[in-house]
């Protein structure tokens, strides 16, 4: 079987839960609230006289209904979503709810097939909140698999792949539960904003030819992601095959062949190949 086949399945997040999380590294790491941050909004406080603390907090009506009509459509509504967010950006073009709206639109571009669009759109949300470790995990494993060794920029692109997963990586124990959400959906965020940066820097291991390096790294990706990724389980079973882990590797095909759609073929001759492999493989001396 070939070592990697290119493929891409879509990211699918809750804009909302992604919304209520875009600033919380924001307190934990001494960036100041401003024009590119979203604050903590505190609603009924006296905003006179203004200082340069309060400004940010006096609301707009009109911009804030504009980004609530925009957080409410649902992500499986990509035209509409990526419409409802892209009118936003040009009417309120000094809006602080500006790194959210990108941060949705990135995966919304993605999901909707317009890649160049979708990571552009992640840069400058990070640019205009360079704490916003969800959408580094996105493009981290967004990068990585959209690569191409053709394209002229290739190496900076994977590159960029490993630099965006290692600071979401980084940054993940810096955040803060915002009040709002629970124990458990704090903890499922971090796990699957994670689990993407661990399947960004297993692949980019594997772009790489370094296979043993890149095991550990799809192993916390298997064991993070909430929605199991079957890619994962593929790229783990490439990571071991190539490693001469040929039990392992059949383990991770099989895992993934578990799951229905246009990779259970592949993962099920993954596994076979690589059970008749373990079996024909010398044993070591204990």
């Amino acid at each position: 079987m070939k070592t990697y086949s290119r493929f891409w399945i879509s990211i699918t997040l809750s804009s909302a839960f992604l919304l209520s999380f875009s600033g919380v590294a924001t307190g934990q790491t001494g960036v100041t609230p401003g024009p590119n941050t979203a604050p903590n909004m505190k609603t009924g406080r006296d905003a006179s006289p203004l200082n340069a603390e309060n400004a940010l907090e006096i609301s707009n009506p009109q911009e804030d209904t504009a980004f609530k009509s925009f957080e409410a459509i649902s992500i499986e509504q990509l035209p509409k979503k990526i419409k409802s967010g892209e009118d936003f950006l040009k009417k309120y073009n000094g809006s602080r709810y500006r790194p959210q709206v990108y941060s949705v639109l990135a995966i919304a571009y993605i999901q909707s097939g317009q890649t160049e669009k979708g990571l552009a759109a992640g840069e400058t949300s990070i640019t205009l909140n360079p704490n916003d470790v969800r959408t580094m995990a996105v493009l981290s494993q967004s990068l990585a698999r959209l690569y191409k060794s053709s394209d002229p920029d290739a190496s900076a692109k994977l590159a960029k792949a490993e630099q965006y997963g290692k600071k979401a990586v980084e940054l993940m124990p810096t955040l803060k539960k915002p009040d709002a959400a629970s124990d458990q959906e704090f903890q499922v965020y971090k796990n699957e904003s994670l689990a993407m940066a661990y399947s960004g820097l297993g692949l980019v291991g594997i772009r790489k030819g370094s296979y043993s390096a890149a095991i550990p790294d799809l192993e916390q990706a298997t064991k993070l992601d909430t929605k199991k990724d079957p890619v994962n389980y593929y790229l783990l079973g490439v990571a071991n095959q190539n490693s001469s882990h040929f039990s392992e590797a059949a383990a991770a095909f099989a895992r993934c062949a578990e799951f229905p759609g246009n990779m259970q073929e592949t993962c099920k001759s993954g596994a076979e190949e690589a059970k008749k492999r373990a079996s024909t493989q010398p044993k070591t001396s204990q």
